[in-house]
């Protein structure tokens, strides 16, 4: 062969040898890891997304029928990849019931001195219902605990910050105490068409009626209870406030409830060790997404959380392709209804595959494709740069172990995002005591938008994204002692 040819075959290979992610500088991968880390494939990554993000499922929006077709294609790749099912009935589905409110009767309405609040800026969630009491109101934020829940009982409860409060320790603190109706606040108020677990409505005993208010409305309320308008203008992180309003309060939420049922995808792949292969390392993503604009425009949410559920597949197949096993189990998880409040994943940690106890730790991929950008940021700027959030939050040991198997990946971690800290799915785990990675690329202006679309994807972050979580997932698997948790409790 001469020389010339023999170049040509050179570029030729090279040309269809798999498209490498690791960043300038990694080190060599050890072998036992080595087959499912290059296994690991930009190209492939891309065809997955590219389904996944592609106006057939339509948005993704939990409960409807594109989602359900998402989850089938997941479910097909986790079959493909040779993963166990441990679903219902012996399939790749964890069935969770929610249910959606939709308007019926003469709409929500809350009275109180005088002021009557309905129509716009008065929307509702959970159930419906009709009751007259005294109110209640607290300000709290995402630290918040409750010193005396029994205050709470038969009251209607104003919260401002609700969406803290109710991902806080304080939220079962609420429910245990019972109380009559619940008013929150909101910046804006949208019609009804929040998704929120059926369950939830079990749980709030006598089917607590809850009102949602615009800030505005919400202020007029407070006026009309003799409440300052200043109270809890900012919520405390740590701590909270309480006030007695002056007067009853009357709430009315009328509403018709459309049972649905949406899936979790979810498989195992079995560890070598027989003595801890009953351990776990959860690794997770969220499948859904918001679905289509009121003007019909698909969002097809190719960054969120379609790259992290691509990644979720290049982790899965990257496993299932390695000749050696770790010794622990791994389930992979791509949940339902994050967008609508972490649905899927609470629902998960209330009814888990595998129990609380034997689950090492649970490894989360949300939004791990883009580049982030901010005034603040230029995106040509975040390259190569991912953030890794609450590491350090449960456990320094997975955190350290991050640290030490990004040397084989190279990313250059931020920390500036712990405001993400109780807003994607790794939050309930960690609820629960379960030591926690949550990666993720940051936020661009195409967050929840039409325009976050397959083509900004930057495939060599996402790839790298799979390649860390994959490390990281075996070397916890693998190694003889499991994560150490040294924190007591979140913040």
């Amino acid at each position: 062969m001469t020389k010339s040819r023999i170049v040509v075959c050179l570029v030729l290979l090279a040309l269809s040898a798999p498209l490498r992610a690791q960043y300038p500088g990694s080190k060599p991968v050890p072998e036992p890891m080595k087959t499912g880390f290059d296994d690991i494939d930009v190209d492939q990554c891309r065809s997955w997304l590219e389904v996944i993000a592609s106006d057939d499922f339509a948005g993704r929006k939990t409960g409807s029928e594109g989602h359900r077709k998402a989850a089938a294609f997941v479910a097909e790749r986790f079959k493909e990849f040779g993963l166990k099912p441990v679903g219902d009935q012996g399939g790749y589905f964890q069935t969770v019931p929610l249910f959606r409110l939709r308007p019926g009767g003469a709409g929500p309405r809350v009275e109180a001195g005088g002021l009557l609040l309905e129509g716009e800026g008065v929307s509702q969630r959970l159930t419906a219902g009709e009751v007259e009491a005294e109110a209640i109101v607290i300000a709290a934020g995402d630290k918040a605990k409750l010193d005396d829940p029994e205050l709470l009982r038969g009251k209607v409860l104003l919260l401002n910050a609700h969406r803290d409060l109710l991902k806080s320790p304080a939220r079962r603190q609420i429910v245990a105490a019972r109380p009559a109706a619940l008013i929150l606040a909101e910046k804006s108020v949208s019609p009804l068409s929040g998704v929120t677990p059926g369950r939830l409505a079990q749980i709030w005993e006598a089917k607590t009626p809850t009102v949602v208010l615009s800030e505005e409305a919400y202020g007029q309320l407070l006026a009309a209870l003799k409440v300052k308008a200043s109270f809890g203008g900012k919520a405390p992180r740590s701590g909270l406030q309480l006030a007695r309003g002056k007067g009853m309060v009357a709430v009315r939420a009328t509403a018709e409830e459309e049972r649905i049922e949406a899936p979790n995808v979810v498989g195992v792949l079995e560890g070598s060790d027989p003595k801890l292969r009953d351990e776990y390392v959860i690794c997770g993503s969220h499948l859904d997404h918001i679905g289509v604009t009121r003007d019909g425009a698909i969002c097809n949410g190719a960054d969120d959380d379609g790259s992290g559920s691509t990644s979720l597949l290049a982790v899965a197949r990257a496993f299932s392709r390695n000749p050696e096993r770790p010794k622990r189990s791994l389930l992979f998880i791509a949940v339902c209804g994050e967008e609508d409040g972490l649905l899927g994943s609470e629902y998960y940690v209330e009814n888990p595959i595998v129990p609380i106890a034997d689950t090492i730790c649970e490894l989360q991929m949300d939004m791990v494709g883009r580049n982030e950008e901010s005034e603040r940021e230029k995106a040509q700027d975040n390259l190569r740069t991912t953030h890794l959030v609450g590491t350090r939050k449960l456990s320094r040991d997975l955190h350290d172990l991050i640290q030490e198997v990004n040397r084989y990946v190279r990313f250059e971690f931020e920390y500036d995002e712990e405001g993400v800290w109780n807003r994607s799915d790794h939050y309930n785990f960690a609820a629960k005591g379960i030591p926690i990675a949550f990666v993720f690329s940051g936020f661009h202006k195409d967050y929840h938008k039409p325009t976050d679309t397959v083509d900004k994807i930057n495939f060599e972050k996402l790839a790298n994204t799979a390649r860390l979580i994959y490390l990281t997932a075996f070397h916890a698997a693998d190694r003889a002692k499991r994560i150490v948790v040294d924190q007591k409790e979140i913040e």
